[in-house]
């Protein structure tokens, strides 16, 4: 049923959406020969090819004059993302005009909607390094009312002029291999992007709140005292933000090291949905120093451990809640890992000392581990 809208492409948080002959990599070249054209103020205007095109051939056919920009037509507005927006104030653009359906009547249903928040993160986003949200405009046309367009777009053009360039029109801008999308994730770039700004211009303050809902952003805060390293929030985080696995092994023993990134975080929720200690709570926002840094925080819990050998068992919350589940049908949860478990249990079954039972790691038993041993 799809149509090729694209809407969704730039609503995606984690650019994973690809729609042939509408791929962001095209999109992102062609702000980049955009960027080239000698006009001032240099406005790029982005154009839906329903109403916002419509509006533009009413303006020409009515030979009404308007500010010079370089012009790109999308299929709906609803394709225009954060990255496509930092990427054009990187490559020297002043301003940023948008032009979508009429209001409430967008073909695409939320394609407008989606630009308009796309839009007002990027304000907020652009305005912490101390570039003027006055420099990104989104409008509906209507093609009956062409008049109105014009109008609207000679007077942000004149804002710029007193507003003057763009703090980053000489910078250099970012290389288009750190961005692009067949290379690089979508949230990588963002990071590369918004790096390069702080270093260029610095930024007003560390921390930024977005709204709930469209702001792509998310903050993980744990709270240490109840959350049991279940290890279910990172079992289905899909973006990385949450981690846990063989490579995020603590090194004292086997229980799951559990690592969060706000880096990757996009405020999805999933995590707090199935967090089954109620431990994890997600708030929209960034934070630069970690951010920008891909900073990785790990979950601090007090353990139980192996009252033979020593080795972390489980978190103590973990061990409580399991004893609480035991006890209720009559059993006990011994304070031992799962290898001295093990000496236990074939030493009673046995009838033979604890101390005549080895482990070995499974799968070597018949391995050369076992032949380097004869003895036993």
């Amino acid at each position: 049923m799809c149509y090729s809208c694209t809407a969704c492409i730039g609503i995606c948080p984690q650019g994973v959406i690809r729609i042939k002959n509408h791929e962001h990599e095209h999109l992102l070249k062609e702000i980049e020969r955009a960027a080239k054209a000698e006009i001032k103020p240099k406005l790029l205007l982005l154009a839906c090819s329903n109403c916002g095109a419509e509006v533009l051939y009413a303006s020409g056919e009515r030979k009404l004059k308007y500010a010079a920009n370089a012009t790109i037509i999308l299929p709906c507005l609803g394709m225009v993302s954060d990255l496509l927006i930092f990427r054009a104030f990187d490559l020297g653009f002043d301003g940023i005009f948008m032009l979508g359906c009429n209001a409430g009547k967008c073909l695409n249903k939320g394609g407008f909607k989606n630009a308009v928040n796309v839009a007002e993160e990027c304000k907020m986003l652009l305005s912490s390094f101390g570039i003027e949200d006055e420099r990104i405009k989104i409008i509906s046309g209507n093609p009956e009312k062409p008049e109105n367009f014009v109008k609207v777009i000679n007077e942000f053009a004149e804002k710029l002029k007193k507003l003057g360039d763009s703090k980053l029109k000489k910078k250099e801008a970012v290389s288009y291999a750190e961005l692009d999308p067949k290379e690089v994730k979508k949230r990588d770039a963002i990071i590369a992007l918004l790096k390069s700004f702080d270093e260029k211009l610095g930024r007003k303050e560390n921390e930024i709140y977005g709204r709930e809902k469209y702001f792509p952003f998310g903050y993980i805060e744990v709270d240490e005292s109840t959350c049991s390293l279940c290890g279910a929030c990172a079992s289905l985080c899909s973006t990385g933000a949450i981690l846990a696995g063989e490579d995020e092994r603590n090194q004292e023993g086997w229980i799951p090291r559990i690592v969060f990134q706000h880096s990757y975080c996009t405020a999805c929720r999933i995590c707090e949905e199935v967090c089954v200690d109620k431990a994890i709570n997600i708030a929209n926002m960034i934070k630069y120093d970690e951010f920008l840094n891909k900073t990785k925080k790990e979950v601090k819990v007090n353990l139980i451990y192996c009252e033979v050998c020593g080795v972390p068992i489980m978190s103590e919350k973990g061990y409580e809640k399991l004893n609480r589940e035991l006890d209720s049908r009559g059993l006990y949860l011994y304070k031992r890992c799962r290898d001295c478990r093990d000496k236990l249990l074939v030493s009673e079954m046995l009838g033979v000392d604890e101390s005549k039972v080895r482990v070995f790691e499974q799968g070597k038993m018949f391995g050369k581990t076992m032949r380097d041993k004869p003895e036993i």
